[in-house]
């Protein structure tokens, strides 16, 4: 599947996006001029033709390259974009029809791709919020392990001094005394 950078250079270098893109706000990243926003005409049967095609051919494929990325880096954004994708047919589709004009048309999409970069952060801010309390209960949890395996091992460092306590203990114990000079020595092993 070609990268969303790729669909997009090899869709602008179409014939009909250079024809269009004087009318229409056609990167994501540039807002529409005045003129482009004030422009009350509408299409011509032509652009309407020329419009739809690259939105079929191009356009709509390069967005679903794009929203596959998105989703697969994080998920929570699928009905985020697919939310989008349905508002941005939905102007070109009536941009097609003739129900909108070019400056129309503009204003709505440069809307759409606003909102939905802001319910884009919101989404990600939201999954970074999770993945910190993620981690702290992580964090946490890695903690509670340590105190308990450093619990343990006192407990069985107890055992063992008391195993080698009782040990000793339990074993023979045998006095041996020597007479050295008048005087007795005895050692206890």
């Amino acid at each position: 599947m070609p990268s969303p950078t790729a669909a997009g250079r090899r869709a602008r270098a179409q014939d009909g996006y250079a024809a269009l893109s004087n009318r229409l706000t056609l990167k994501h990243g540039v807002p529409p001029t005045l003129v482009q926003r004030t422009d009350g005409s509408k299409p011509t049967p032509e652009e309407r033709q020329t419009l739809s095609d690259l939105h079929r051919d191009w356009l709509t494929p390069c967005r679903k390259a794009q929203i596959d990325g998105s989703v697969a880096i994080l998920p929570a954004l699928q009905r985020t974009m697919l939310r989008y994708a349905e508002r941005e047919d939905a102007v070109y589709a009536a941009l097609v029809q003739g129900r909108l004009t070019w400056g129309e048309a503009n204003t709505q999409s440069a809307a759409i791709r606003v909102e939905t970069t802001n319910a884009m952060y919101e989404v990600a801010g939201q999954a970074a919020q999770d993945l910190r309390r993620q981690h702290a209960h992580e964090m946490e949890r890695r903690a509670a392990a340590m105190v308990a395996l450093g619990n343990a091992m006192v407990e069985f460092a107890d055992q063992r001094i008391e195993a080698e306590r009782q040990r000793q203990q339990s074993q023979p114990r045998q006095t041996i005394c020597q007479n050295a000079g008048g005087f007795l020595s005895c050692t206890t092993y």
